[in-house]
């Protein structure tokens, strides 16, 4: 103990840490394990304030951080013990439920130690008395309670039910699994802070042991290698699946639906940097295992072009200039068309007789082709070329 302004004895110190208890603090730690709120008030919060303040002007700084730190580690380390044995839903939701009772309890216990954060966990140069560090507040070791003793021993469970019993079920269509989503991925993005800096307190409470993620970025990076792979399975298997059981216009609406979504998804709880990703694997999965089937069905691409389907092309186009790297594959199939009907009218033996007729009739191919490519093709550019430069090399 170091003398301070006011003389307290370590009796005095230990009684008042009771009365601390009982008045209040079991009441806060008994309602993250039941859920009842506690009788909090002014009245109550005032007596440990005004406890916390005597104290700490009388040396015990140290040990009243202790004894928050030991009360925090108590309703965390019964949080632990109460989940971890959970699975599924089951698990999810009480992650969460435990996760919003701890935050409740730290908000109050930092408004109850407040002079410890005020005036007792400054880190300061001893020679001229500027700060070193920033400002340690009791704040900072409670969040590092959690994530030493909760979050970092549930860590993979907690992705692996991210992963598989939210997101999956999510991506089937069950929206109302977003808002659970949205509120893990917070959490998870609120591991951005560091062991706290120790000057003035001894470790004999907590074990700080780091356990390699130092901030938020390592632990998105953890669960996005597991989201990842998720993603995999899931594209792989619903590729397989939709491209078996239905005919290429049927499959192109439902991944342009999917896809959607998936942005949807993406933007609403994934980190921007993790997007391209993601897209990676449905352009694998989705469009380019898939390309040479979905064409070569009796509903595929040839026969969107012989029945004149605009609106099929129309939306499969919308489907892979997601990925423009993919719209090569319809460029072809689109020169081959123009080929094939071009030589169907020059082998026409009946046009053959007619000159006039047979210029109309490419004149009039060619104005089909330019329709094509405005109302199905959203006038792209390398489309237009592609029919100027195949009418240009055919009729030579």
């Amino acid at each position: 103990m170091k003398a301070g302004i006011l003389q307290k004895t370590r009796e005095e110190f230990e009684e008042s840490k009771k009365k601390m208890e009982n008045i209040l603090i079991n009441g806060l730690l008994q309602y993250v394990k039941d859920g009842i709120n506690p009788k909090y008030d002014n009245e109550k919060h005032m007596i440990c304030y005004n406890i916390i303040y005597d104290f700490t002007d009388a040396g015990y700084g140290e040990d009243l951080l202790n004894f928050h730190n030991e009360k925090i580690g108590e309703a965390t380390n019964g949080c632990y013990e109460r989940i971890k044995d959970l699975s599924g839903l089951d698990f999810i939701d009480s992650f969460i439920d435990c996760t919003n009772k701890l935050n409740n309890l730290i908000f109050f216990m930092s408004r109850i130690f407040f002079y410890i954060s005020d005036n007792y966990l400054k880190g300061t140069d001893d020679e001229n008395n500027v700060r070193k560090y920033k400002e340690d507040n009791v704040s900072e070791f409670s969040m590092y309670i959690y994530k030493n003793l909760f979050f970092d021993k549930l860590q993979d469970k907690i992705y692996d039910s991210l992963n598989e019993n939210l997101i999956r079920e999510e991506r089937n269509g069950n929206k109302e699994y977003r808002t659970k989503i949205k509120t893990i991925m917070k959490t998870i993005q609120s591991m951005d802070f560091h062991k706290p800096k120790i000057s003035k307190i001894s470790e004999t409470i907590i074990n700080w042991e780091e356990k390699g993620e130092t901030n938020m970025m390592d632990y998105e990076n953890r669960w996005f290698n597991k989201f990842k792979e998720e993603t995999k399975k899931y594209i792989k298997t619903k590729a397989e699946k939709d491209i078996k059981n239905k005919s290429a216009p049927e499959y192109v609406k439902c991944e342009l639906k999917y896809l959607s979504e998936e942005d949807e998804r993406l933007d609403s709880y994934v980190y921007g940097g993790y997007h391209q990703e993601i897209k990676d694997i449905n352009y694998e999965y989705l469009i380019k295992d898939n390309a040479q089937t979905l064409f070569d069905m009796d509903t595929g691409i040839n026969n969107m072009f012989k029945n004149k389907k605009k609106d099929e092309l129309s939306e499969l186009y919308q489907l892979f200039s997601i990925y423009p790297d993919s719209l090569r594959l319809i460029q072809e199939r689109f020169k081959a068309y123009i080929k094939e009907r071009y030589l169907a009218l020059k082998n026409d033996i009946e046009l053959s007789k007619d000159p006039k007729k047979y210029e109309t009739s490419i004149l009039e191919l060619k104005k089909e082709m330019e329709v094509i490519v405005a109302t199905c093709f959203g006038n792209n550019n390398d489309f237009q070329e592609i029919a100027k430069k195949e009418f240009s090399i055919l009729m030579g």
